[in-house]
């Protein structure tokens, strides 16, 4: 009998939502913290006393607060204790341990296990450079993407509900375990072929467009050009060294010499510097023999180091720290470096990063390069806060903006820029109209002079959507302040060492890697714009000071004016570019069916903004735990635009409202959870019961949102509130109590849009 492994049930779905955010761990060096976690958030819900075949009750993981830590089994007392009691609480004591040893063993290798069959699906991914590589010195073509139909589509979406139904019938005895694979064939292919024609038409639809537009990305990484994309790019130099040391290993084998291999370009995570790899292949007689580089360091250095170093720079041209180029290296967060730099002609002597070559290997590596001095602290720009009386933030971009720059970006990567972002007729020019003032011949350690405006490409009409705020903020606006790499940090590849090649490269930046180029604000039409009520959101009033106690309740903070005027885009003018996903275009046309008001034409105008900034790619999944019923069935169903539920005789409280808290401050980062009754820092209820949120005062960490930009991401929350919001639109309002009961709900609803309203706007800032 096949091993069922060692978690099921509810313990499974636990370790499989923590996949991603594993594998995203192991990339971003946090692997240790990141077990921690999981090993604290799993005992909270399954505690070692609880046997392995128990699963909790909903109402026992309802209550699971991770903020709250996990309390430690108690050492027994001698002194409160008899001899007996004291011999078997020891043997309790230490079963717990054993227990708790063995579980966490358990986890890490369940989790490295499966990270490694992910990996093994992923090797045979279409989208790695090397892959093309590997099939062009093989001579055997790479597999094109087969087509699913849309019974498989289907089954890997509804599999759960009828696993779980199947597990009922066997614990009445209706079915054995081994009658279980084949009534599960039967149980899927009844509720496949029960569905309507249409539904079958929409998943029908759903495995030709997906086979569509794998094949077409087939064609396109088959045929594409060299990339260049600083994050691809940099990929490809870290994995040149384990791609090429086995095929010199078999050419020097095969042909009895000696090989070695010189690699040279600008490197991305080195702000752009010219760097030389060395591989080599081959070693001298005797014990302890040594590859070319080693055997011959000091000519290497002085002669064949130099005249490839010379060789490289007449290949790339120069350009200054500020081109466009660093710029958008540092919008990357690809590891800029500021230095004052100076002329020379003679190669300085070696830095030695890393480990000494090894000498089991065949192969060996070396990495030159230059390394400029660390940047300060103070040279740092900060993005400023937004005021509080401002509905969108001043250094939120529009999505005029956001569209601005994928047209740049795609300008300067020569491939078409969508006919949706084409442009239509002269822009009004950015540029100053006082000349920038000259870069100093010395950069001063803490600041890098200003770049001038540059004239950027118009939209067209229905695309230049912006809110008043960002209209007037146009003269102020800045850049955006992006994180960026630690280069220090930066781990060199085994067996690598790492030379100064001239401190010419100190001022290299290539031009290939302006890809992005953040936008300034544009100035153009908008669309007209809608007058907003008073809202039941409260906000906390920036500038507030600091001398004197503070009371609790309400003096802090204050209601948006009746009447106050704000430019809401409409909602049809709203769209996404040609290239954007079909899930996304579809999924924004339902949104778009029904008007529920500016709040809503707001969140959407913000959504897309978000979607548009993070390309769609992202394959996290938010959490199902308390997910409202209704964005389930509409997965299950291919996301169709038509589906609706059956509204009659709903309870909205039970249905939307509970259920979308419940999921919705799960989601949130630790920095807005607490220990208060709603569960989010920035919310509390006021005396009559109703939530009013105040923006907090402290920095939130949103980066574990921003990765949910995929159809498995944040659609889901909107596809919430659109549901929702159609639910208290069917409300019926006859009678005065009909009537206070959709008032009660609409306020409900125009609340949690608007704290859907303040993510969004805070993870574009």
């Amino acid at each position: 009998m096949v091993n069922p492994g060692a978690f099921q049930g509810a313990r499974r779905i636990f370790m499989m939502e923590q996949l991603p955010s594993y594998a995203k761990a192991k990339r971003d060096g946090d692997f240790r913290v990141f077990c921690l976690n999981i090993h604290r958030r799993y005992f909270k819900r399954f505690p070692p006393s609880l046997l392995d075949n128990e699963e909790p009750t909903a109402e026992a993981l309802a209550l699971v607060d991770n903020s709250v830590p996990v309390p430690e089994k108690p050492f027994p007392d001698v002194t409160k204790l008899t001899s007996e009691e004291f011999v078997k609480a020891m043997e309790n004591y230490k079963a717990h341990q054993h227990a708790v040893k063995s579980c966490l063993g358990q986890i890490e290798r369940w989790l490295r296990y499966h990270d490694n069959l992910n990996k093994n699906a992923m090797a045979r991914d279409t989208n790695d450079p090397y892959n093309f590589i590997l099939a062009s010195l093989t001579g055997h073509a790479t597999q094109k993407p087969r087509r699913q139909t849309a019974y498989n589509l289907w089954c890997k979406l509804y599999s759960q509900e009828v696993e779980d139904e199947l597990q009922k019938m066997v614990d009445r005895g209706e079915v054995s375990e081994k009658q279980k694979p084949g009534k599960r064939q039967s149980m899927q292919s009844d509720h496949y072929n029960a569905l309507l024609d249409e539904e079958k038409k929409e998943w029908m639809k759903r495995s030709e467009n997906e086979h569509t537009t794998a094949l077409a990305e087939w064609e396109a990484n088959k045929n594409r050009k060299a990339s260049s994309d600083p994050i691809k790019i940099q990929k490809c130099i870290h994995n040149l060294s384990q791609f090429m040391h086995p095929i010199l290993d078999q050419v020097v084998k095969a042909m009895n010499g000696k090989l070695t291999l010189l690699w040279g370009g600008p490197e991305p995570i080195d702000g752009g510097h010219l760097n030389v790899i060395s591989i080599c292949s081959g070693k001298t007689l005797g014990p302890g023999g040594q590859n070319f580089i080693n055997s011959e360091k000091d000519l290497y250095r002085k002669v064949i180091e130099p005249m490839y170093a010379r060789f490289l720079k007449k290949c790339y041209p120069m350009a200054l720290p500020d081109d466009a180029g660093l710029k958008a290296l540092e919008e990357l967060g690809l590891g800029l470096k500021e230095c004052e730099a100076t002329l020379a002609d003679e190669v300085e002597g070696p830095n030695t990063v890393g480990s000494k070559a090894s000498s089991s290997s065949t192969s060996s590596l070396t990495v030159t390069s230059t390394k400029p001095p660390k940047v300060k602290k103070s040279a740092i720009v900060k993005a400023t806060k937004p005021s509080g009386h401002s509905r969108r933030p001043s250094s939120l971009p529009t999505l005029s903006q956001l569209l601005v720059s994928k047209s740049a970006m795609v300008a300067q990567t020569g491939a078409t820029v969508p006919a949706q972002i084409q442009p239509t007729s002269q822009p009004p020019s950015l540029a100053p109209s006082s000349p920038p003032p000259s870069r100093p011949a010395t950069p001063l350690a803490a600041s890098r002079p200003p770049s001038p405006l540059i004239s950027l490409p118009p939209l067209p009409l229905p695309l230049l959507v912006t809110s008043e705020v960002a209209s007037n903020s146009t003269a102020s606006s800045g850049h955006l302040a992006q994180p960026s790499i630690n280069t220090d940090e930066a781990q060199a590849p085994k067996d690598a060492h790492v030379t100064p090649i001239s401190t010419l490269d100190s001022i290299y930046k290539p031009n290939q890697f302006a890809g992005v180029v953040l936008s300034h604000m544009v100035q153009g039409h908008l669309a007209p714009g809608l007058r907003t009520g008073q809202l039941n959101i409260k906000k906390k009033m920036d500038g507030q000071g600091d001398d004197g106690p503070k009371k609790k309740g309400l003096e802090n903070t204050v209601k948006e004016p009746v009447g106050a005027e704000e430019l809401i885009p409409l909602l049809a003018s709203i769209v996404f570019p040609s290239s954007a996903p079909p899930w996304a275009i579809n999924t924004l046309e339902m949104f778009k069916s029904r008007s529920f008001g500016p709040d809503w034409s707001e969140v959407i105008y913000s959504w897309v903004a978000f979607q548009v900034t993070n390309d769609f790619n992202s394959d996290d999944k938010l959490s199902a735990e308390g997910r409202p019923e209704c964005v389930g069935q509409w997965i299950a169903r291919a996301r169709s635009q038509k589906w609706r539920l059956t509204y009659a005789n709903l309870n909205i409280v039970s249905k939307f409202q509970e259920p979308f808290w419940d999921w919705w401050a799960n989601l949130q980062p630790e920095d807005r959870m607490g220990r208060s009754e709603d569960g989010i820092e920035d919310l509390r209820h006021e005396p009559d019961s109703r939530l009013v949120q105040i923006h907090p005062s402290m920095d939130v960490n949103w980066e574990c949102l921003k990765t949910y930009s995929g159809k498995n991401g944040l659609v889901s929350v909107m596809a919430a509130l659109f549901f929702w919001s159609v639910g208290v639109e069917a409300l019926p309002q006859t009678t005065h109590r009909e009537r206070a009961r959709y008032k009660e709900a609409q306020k409900e609803l125009t609340f949690a849009m608007g704290d859907a309203l303040y993510v969004l706007q805070s993870m574009l800032i």
